[in-house]
């Protein structure tokens, strides 16, 4: 069952919007932890960044990191290819896209090419850190979050 409302009103997004590009998802993991950087258009939102990180695994293999501002907005990191990093127990995610989705009811989302990483390791091994820098021609893109080393929630979509 979905937890966070955003992450509700983000896959409604992702199906509406860029179902093309994203495919629908397939499984959604959820940790809990600190989010210590957020930063949207260049902009620093760190302040409104809540301790929850969604990554969803498409059905198409597009991965996507979902990063919450509270009420505010979702930043969404997607890519599709990914590569081992730090001898095997991290990954590295290349970054092709970014989106912004507001909260606010009727607000438009916006979804552009951007370029980055998003680094990361197994939410089921303990505590792990995702590290996420994009840049685009709206601005830069970044987000930083520790995980309490809880085990991860997750939602599976294909049933």
């Amino acid at each position: 069952m979905l937890r966070d409302v955003g992450l509700a009103a983000a896959l409604l997004a992702l199906g509406a919007t860029g179902a093309q590009a994203q495919g629908m998802p397939g499984k959604a993991v959820t940790v809990r932890g600190d989010c210590t950087e957020l930063v949207v258009f260049g902009d620093d939102w760190s302040s409104t960044c809540v301790g929850s990180l969604t990554n969803v695994i498409h059905a198409n293999g597009v991965l996507t990191f979902m990063f919450s501002a509270g009420d505010r907005a979702l930043l969404t990191f997607i890519g599709r290819r990914q590569r081992p990093a730090d001898g095997g127990r991290a990954a590295v995610l290349q970054i092709d896209g970014v989106q912004v989705i507001p909260m606010r009811p009727g607000a438009r989302h916006a979804e552009f090419r951007a370029q980055g990483e998003c680094r990361f390791s197994d939410p089921f091994a303990g505590p792990m850190r995702t590290r996420c820098l994009a840049s685009a021609p709206q601005g830069r893109f970044s987000a930083d979050f520790m995980t309490d080393g809880g085990r991860p929630d997750i939602s599976d979509f294909r049933r």
